[in-house]
């Protein structure tokens, strides 16, 4: 009875420790070349939403929704292609 009880210890010793160390990466010092780092991420996905806000109130030309997006992406001088990634 004790050995099991000793077992079950060590079992959830290790798996706990097998969580913890497995948590401590930075994700993004893994990140492949040519993707946003969380940051960067972030700040273009919050000037698309408040565009994509801006798209839904008002009716605006396809021409002119093309321009908006591409003067965002230009503003964090990022191309459609790396946003898409």
């Amino acid at each position: 009875m004790l050995i099991q009880s000793t077992e079950k210890y060590i079992l959830l010793y290790l798996f706990i420790s097998v969580l913890l160390f497995s948590c401590q990466q930075n994700p993004e010092s893994q990140l492949p070349k040519g993707i946003l780092d969380t940051g960067k991420m972030t700040s273009v996905m919050v000037d698309i939403q408040l565009l994509e806000g801006l798209i839904a109130v008002r009716t605006i030309q396809t021409e002119k929704i093309n321009l908006y997006y591409n003067t965002t992406f230009k503003k964090h001088k990022i191309d459609k292609k790396t946003f898409d990634r």
